[in-house]
């Protein structure tokens, strides 16, 4: 398996946008997935978030194949979207930096990551916005090569539906938290998310 990484980007980068490109049809598949679960024991959440509303019929008709391609959808464009066309919604980000990093065997994409740093939190704070992986071990080989690629991470957190298996971050040492800091200009609603966090 083979593991690259970028240096820290800002959101406008040629570098950021082919690598969302080069990945959206994981992230697609593996997202909607997880939102499906989720809306199945929570259905009445699918018109608070801008990626579930879209799919609000077919969660009321219990079509879930549907419900999971519309998603799908979704996501895949969001990935491979200029970033500049959101105008000023993208003002929220303009001072965030961005690392990713991606597993390859082969060739053929198995896992990938997408980091950020924010002024808004305190110094060495850092999101994982995505974690994906075929498996535990991938997932536990692309987290560590962040770790040692940047030394000076403090605290990762991560953002996971309630209804998502997060066996694999706890065996990285996350640990919930149910009182985050939390980016001012990012808030997360935690009646739909759980906070999960590793400390160096």
């Amino acid at each position: 398996m083979k593991i690259t990484s970028s240096v820290w980007t800002d959101i406008f980068s040629e570098e950021l946008a082919l690598f969302k490109s080069n990945v959206s049809e994981l992230a697609a598949t593996h997202t909607a997935a997880l939102e499906v679960q989720f809306l199945k024991k929570f259905p009445e959440a699918v018109n608070s978030e801008f990626f579930l509303k879209g799919a609000a019929s077919y969660v009321a008709s219990l079509e879930w194949d549907k419900c999971e391609k519309q998603i799908q959808e979704m996501i895949s464009q969001f990935y491979r979207a200029d970033i500049k066309s959101f105008g000023p919604l993208v003002n929220n980000l303009k001072d965030d930096r961005f690392y990713f990093t991606q597993a390859k065997e082969e060739d053929e994409l198995v896992g990938f990551a997408l980091f950020s740093t924010t002024p808004q939190l305190s110094k060495g704070r850092i999101k994982a916005i995505n974690l994906i992986a075929k498996d535990h071990q991938t997932q536990s080989a692309i987290f560590n090569h962040f770790i040692e690629q940047a030394p000076d991470t403090k605290k990762v957190f991560i953002y996971q539906r309630p209804t998502t298996n997060v066996e694999g971050l706890k065996a990285l040492g996350f640990k919930r938290n149910d009182s985050p800091e939390m980016d001012p200009k990012h808030p997360i609603n935690l009646q739909n998310f759980v906070c999960w966090e590793w400390s160096r």
